[in-house]
This record gives structure tokens, sequence and C-alpha cells, in this order.
């Protein structure tokens, strides 16, 4: 059973300017990669970056826009056709080395895959940066963001990027445990980013390879029957089951 009664989560404050940056120590990437998250677009009418990792020498490695936007992996673009609507969604993309293979989630389905178009020894390059919520050119910790157009405007939680290609089954349970749930427990090690320690570089600054900037914590109370805490509530939640 998963059972959690609030989650935290990170409000993007300011889309021009809030960003976290990251250069964590990566090892090379042999079988696969996936990265998930929930979020919740609060503005409408831009193209916005979740996420992007830069590697030397590739700028645009990985990029997950909005749902609403589409996907890159390894360089290559692939639109998603969503019309995803404003408020908490779930979005997971995946990609597998030995069979060239990227999937993208849509709220816990896979809506769609894509053949990268390269090398058959090609694998993700390492040594990069790692940005949430801009655009980022760089392969380090200098903020250079490209535009507004470009920024996230919103909140995100259990942000996760996981060593290996997801099966569907593992990615339709973590959409279905819900944001009250503790819904990466079951799945295998967690390689760049964990939730969690995420959320304690944050609070401690205890990680000197990370940046961040205009970006807050909240508690997201799904639970009807416990207190906000005089926290921010967040609205279009989807509801958690209390087992």
């Amino acid at each position: 059973m998963l059972t959690k009664f609030f989650s935290v989560g990170l409000k993007f404050e300011d889309n021009i300017h809030s960003y976290i940056l990251m250069k964590p120590d990566m090892a090379p990437v042999e079988e696969g990669i996936s990265i998930c998250t929930w979020n919740n677009k609060l503005k409408s009418g831009n193209s916005p970056y979740l996420l992007k990792y830069n590697a030397p020498g590739a700028i645009g490695e990985i990029e997950m826009f909005d749902a609403s936007q589409g996907f890159t992996m390894l360089q290559q673009y692939t639109s998603s056709g969503i019309k995803a609507p404003l408020g908490w969604h779930h979005q997971c993309l995946t990609w597998s080395f030995a069979t060239k293979t990227t999937k993208f989630y849509y709220n816990g389905s896979l809506h769609k895959s894509a053949t990268t178009r390269s090398l058959p020894d090609r694998k993700l390059a390492m040594g990069g940066s790692i940005a949430i919520g801009q655009n980022h050119k760089k392969t380090n910790l200098e903020a250079d963001f490209d535009g507004q157009a470009y920024s996230f405007g919103g909140a995100i939680r259990d942000l996760n990027i996981f060593t290996v290609q997801l099966r569907d089954r593992e990615v339709s349970e973590m959409y279905r445990s819900g944001m009250c749930s503790d819904s990466v427990g079951f799945l295998p090690d967690i390689i760049f980013l964990k939730w969690n320690y995420l959320l304690d570089d944050l609070e401690f600054e205890s990680n000197p390879k990370l940046k961040s900037n205009k970006v807050n914590m909240f508690y997201m109370n799904k639970c009807p029957s416990l207190p906000s805490q005089g926290r921010e509530k967040m609205q279009n939640t989807i509801p958690c089951s209390i087992e």
C-alpha cells in the first residue's frame, strides 16, 4: 500500500526568472533513461520547458516540454499531439538504448513512441547540466535562458529520473498512485535526480552544484480530512484515496 497524506511541490513564481540549475555527477547510461513528473502549467499561450539536459557538444540532448508540445531525445524532436488542459497532469518520457525507442506517456497511458535516428552505438552524452523550468543554453551553472516564451510558469511535483526505460505498468502505477503517495518506492534505482534529494538540496542549500532562483516549496494537501496547515492549497488537483 502506498499512502502519503501530503506532498511537497515546487512553484515557479516568476516564469522569466524562476529556475533550477544543476550539474550532477553522472555515470554513463547503459540501459536507458526515464523522466517522470506531475506538473501544472498555470499560464496558457507559451511553450514551456519542464526539463532540459545539455551535454558537451550536444545542447538539447534531452528536452521535456509541457505535454501539449512534445519532447526531444538525443536531439530528435517529436510532437505530442496533445491538447493538455491547464491543471495537474502526469507525464513520462522514456528511452531504451537496446531498441532506440522513445516513449511518451500522458496520465499513465502510452501516447506516442518514436525511434531515434542515431548511430547503432549512440548513447547519452555525459558531463552536462540539467535545467528545470527554462530553455538553458549552457552546459554549466551559468544562467543563460532563451526568453519568456520557453519559461515554465506553474508548479511541479515528484520529478524523478531513472536509469532504465520504465515499463508500461510501472508508469501506469506511478500515475494511479497519485501525488499523495510515494510513487517511486517500487521502482528501480535513480540517477541524475531524485525528488526528495532535490527538495533537501533546495531547502538546506547543501549542494554546491545546484543553483535556484524564485522557486518556492509548498504543501499540496489533497486528502480532505487533513488540514492545509496554513499553506497554499492547490486547485485542479487529482484526488487521492486513503486506503
